[in-house]
């Protein structure tokens, strides 16, 4: 008798009644857009059932966040608890759950997105999943640097008006007065040099700004010049400087 035969014919006979349930996997991941946050989570996996059942729900945000929640991670382990969850819209897209951020994400902070598979309708099991993604650094290079200050002459009168300063490419208008400082010879900040005006002088292109020093720094008898000083003063040494 064969037996290497009968072997073959018994393993041949269990073969068909032997299966493997593959179990899906689900993915988190995150892709660059156009939207204000710039980022779109996406959660994969799910299958049409589940994505059909999600499309039928009336949940608030509240509700999503119990499914899929995204926060920032801290480094301090108390610093952690009660972090609030990221705001955001939420949507269930062809083959996925997708999760776009309200604002902007920002470069070199670390964010935590959590899927609890436990949430999903006629879900049962209490496993979930979790990533940490960070947003990678800006170029900390300047695009734009200032192409000349006029005027150019190394020594200046007292009363000096104003400053033209050309950039290479537009700038934003806003709170330019943070940016830009007065110094004297030992690098203290002129105090209030400059008239702030809001709206501020700025050429159609954007590339140019005018700042005009606060006339009351100049003009004799009235008040700024006369409880502050001049912004300018004869035989000393200053510095235009813009962060």
């Amino acid at each position: 008798m064969n037996w290497s035969g009968v072997f073959v014919l018994l393993l041949t006979a269990f073969l068909p009644l032997v299966s493997w349930a593959a179990e899906p996997v689900h993915t988190l991941r995150w892709a660059t857009n156009a939207s204000p946050g710039g980022w779109t989570l996406h959660v994969t996996g799910l299958d049409a059932p589940q994505l059909a059942a999600l499309r039928g729900v009336n949940w608030d945000p509240t509700e999503w966040q119990k499914l899929l929640i995204v926060h920032v991670e801290s480094k301090d382990r108390l610093g952690a608890i009660g972090l609030p969850a990221m705001l955001g819209t939420y949507c269930v897209a062809e083959k996925t759950i997708e999760f776009a951020p309200q604002f902007p994400l920002e470069p070199g902070l670390s964010y935590v997105a959590s899927f609890n598979l436990a949430r999903l309708p006629g879900g049962a099991s209490g496993r979930f999943i979790s990533t940490t993604f960070e947003v990678p650094r800006r170029n900390q290079s300047p695009s734009t640097v200032v192409t000349q200050i006029y005027p150019t002459a190394r020594v200046l009168p007292e009363n000096l008006l104003k400053f033209y300063v050309h950039f290479s490419a537009p700038m934003n208008r806003g709170h330019i007065y943070d940016y830009i400082h007065l110094r004297d010879a030992n690098g203290k900040a002129v105090e209030l040099p400059f008239l702030e005006i809001d709206e501020e002088l700025w050429n159609p292109a954007m590339t140019r700004l005018t700042l005009f020093i606060d006339p009351g720094r100049i003009k004799r008898g009235v008040t700024p010049l006369e409880e502050i000083g001049p912004a300018l003063e004869q035989g000393k040494s200053y510095a235009l400087e813009i962060d």
